[in-house]
């Protein structure tokens, strides 16, 4: 281990100028060789692992980047460069060895040359490349950080075209190198400007080259890549670039021979035809104006209704009704009523298809008045009797119009529906009557709520006991609340709901108090640890006069029996902190019934203290050996 011990005297020698200059204190800089010394000895130990490396790489970029934080907030400038510089190398030698041990494995190679690429070491990186071209070529995300590092950072979209090409010859079915490929040429047959507009007429010889070359992407793309969603994604990508109509031609005529089945090729086409690009299968030429595109686009959905299997239909009704509903919010020269009337049509055609979804009833609402609407919302939740949102703008709709009647059945039909899904449609009636029905009537919804499913009395329970109080006071709250409270399925909102009642009498009735959080750890305290902490808490803000080491020895026993060793544990930590931060009064009963001991408090609050202390700077706390945090000296 020698090597190992001359390697520490050089970075001694490091530590001691960031020491001089007051970048880092004399516990600091100690701290810092203990941790380089313990990854010095793991990288060269006998059963080393590629982990070993990967830390000590992590450690030496933090504590690069806590030396330049110091730098600007301490405003030190003496050996600039020269402290980086020698973490940057040792950062730099690490990779080299760890990519040198590990050859077969490229993610390290692609973060060495992460790497290099943020410190501008271009030989370093080229070496890098070169090693990765060599041994990687399995590897596809390889050949696209390479092709890209040539083409946008050296420039050279020349190797970076004849890189991707070669990874391509590897990976045949590779959509990525596809991509990268077809936005590289046309990078370069723009000249690098993408905003440039050309005129499909008047292209250099260089430039048709170009569009040849795409051209023989797209039919290898056709021969190895069976994914029609991938040529769409071309077509939408080529179609910002009027110069490439060629080769969209080529893939639309490829989608309409092999794929017409496809709710999404007929929806590509329609969108094509309302931007007026060629369609290759018309033989007149599209049409110019925005009516005559909204038109024939509206055609061409409708022809694809008719060609389309049933499983597609749905989705390509969805893409037709989104496309019109998004014409008619656009400013152009159609005039609004011409698009409101075709939307209109074609919603209620592909209502009576039973095609019509969820979001395209609600924005079918925006087109009619208020009875319209309510004939609208009664298709609806007959079509898709499970909607929530549709049973909510249902009896939203009937509140507005305060129809008691519609509202009655509408929210009896809803809750018959939705079951337990209904509680929008409870929580919307019960505010209703709030504002409008007498006491009997609220206590007679409640009780009939508190009986739903779960999902709804979970809530609705705490909400009767709350409004009991408020209406008819403490003592119907409390019985109901105990009546509530032992019927299954147990609700452990219930219990706080009534604790926080009960915090808020004048003259507190400790006996129900207690009963409360006794019912609750009774019901939940096997597997919720808040239960026993809220219990503990109870006797801190209220009865700290009157608390008995014994009730709280008993709590604390209770509960280890009670919950897994797991979440005790977890109990065990917050009562620890919470006796220690404060020692004195119940804290110190607290403390002294479950055995910590007092003289902790004080070590522990610094430690916390230290943390905070790191956060407040952003410096990460691997820096620091945690083992030493009651001798650190933080400046």
């Amino acid at each position: 281990m020698s090597g190992v011990q001359k390697r520490m005297e050089k970075m001694a020698e490091e530590l001691e100028q960031m020491r001089r200059i007051k970048l880092f204190s004399p516990e600091h800089c100690r701290n810092i060789l203990k941790m380089r010394k313990h990854y010095e000895y793991k990288i060269y130990a006998s059963s080393k692992n590629k982990e070993d490396f990967l830390d000590y790489i992590e450690f030496e970029k933090e504590l690069l980047n806590v030396v330049r934080l110091r730098r600007n907030s301490k405003r030190i400038n003496e050996k600039m460069g020269d402290i980086e510089h020698k973490i940057i190398n040792r950062i730099k030698e690490l990779y080299e060895m760890v990519t040198q041990r590990y050859k077969e494995d490229v993610t390290l190679f692609l973060a060495q040359f992460k790497f290099c690429k943020q410190m501008n070491y271009d030989t370093c990186a080229s070496v890098v490349v070169s090693n990765m071209v060599r041994n990687h070529t399995q590897s596809v995300e390889m050949w696209q950080v390479v092709a890209r590092w040539f083409a946008y950072d050296k420039k050279d979209i020349s190797s970076a075209l004849k890189l991707i090409c070669k990874g391509i010859t590897f990976h045949k079915d590779s959509k990525v190198l596809y991509t990268e490929a077809i936005k590289m040429e046309i990078y370069n047959l723009l000249g690098g400007n993408l905003e440039l507009k050309l005129d499909p007429e008047g292209l250099t010889d260089t430039q048709k080259l170009c569009i040849e070359k795409l051209q023989t992407y797209i039919k290898e793309i056709i021969n190895h890549v069976k994914d029609y969603e991938y040529y769409i994604e071309l077509l939408n990508y080529l179609g910002e670039y009027n110069f490439s109509c060629p080769v969209q031609d080529t893939i639309v005529k490829h989608l309409m021979m092999n794929y017409p089945n496809k709710a999404q090729t007929w929806n590509v086409i329609a969108q094509r035809d309302y931007k007026g690009l060629l369609n290759p299968m018309d033989k007149e030429l599209p049409p110019n104006t925005t009516k005559t595109k909204l038109v024939k686009c509206i055609e061409r959905y409708r022809e694809g209704l008719t060609k389309v299997p049933p499983e597609e239909r749905e989705q390509l009704w969805t893409f037709f009704l989104n496309c019109l509903i998004d014409c008619r919010q656009e400013h152009h020269g159609v005039a609004i009523h011409f698009k409101t009337s075709l939307l209109k049509e074609a919603l209620e055609d592909a209502f009576k298809h039973g095609y019509l979804a969820e979001k395209h009833y609600i924005q079918w609402l925006d087109l009619v008045d208020d009875n319209g609407k309510l004939e609208i919302l009664k298709r609806g939740v007959e079509q898709i009797p499970q909607s929530v949102e549709l049973w909510k703008v249902y009896l939203r709709t009937q509140i507005v119009s305060d129809d008691r009647q519609g509202i009655e059945a509408v929210f009896r039909a809803g809750v018959e529906a939705l079951q337990g899904k209904a509680l929008p449609l409870w929580t919307g009636v019960i505010r209703y009557y709030l504002l409008s029905a007498d006491d009997d009537t609220m206590e007679a919804l409640y009780r009939e709520g508190v009986r739903q499913p779960q999902e709804v009395s979970d809530v609705l329970k705490p909400e009767f006991v709350e409004w009991l109080a408020i209406a008819k006071g403490m003592r119907h709250a409390r019985e109901e609340y105990l009546a509530l409270a032992r019927q299954q399925p147990y609700c452990k909102e219930l219990h706080n709901t009534m604790s926080k009642l009960e915090s808020t009498e004048i003259d507190f009735n400790f006996d129900a108090w207690e009963n409360v959080h006794r019912l609750a750890c009774e019901q939940f305290g096997k597997e919720d640890v808040d239960v026993w902490m809220n219990w503990i808490q109870y006797y801190m803000d209220f009865r700290r006069g009157s608390v008995s080491k014994a009730i709280l020895q008993q709590i604390y026993m209770d509960a280890q029996n009670s919950l897994p060793e797991v979440l005790f544990l977890s109990f065990k930590d917050k009562v620890h902190l919470n006796s220690l931060i404060v020692a004195s009064g119940v804290e110190a009963k607290l403390a002294e019934a479950i055995g910590v001991p007092h003289p902790f408090a004080p070590q522990i609050l610094r430690c916390h203290s230290l943390q905070f202390a790191r956060e407040g700077t952003k410096e990460r706390s691997i820096i620091f050996d945690k083992s030493h945090c009651d001798d650190v000296s933080y400046d």
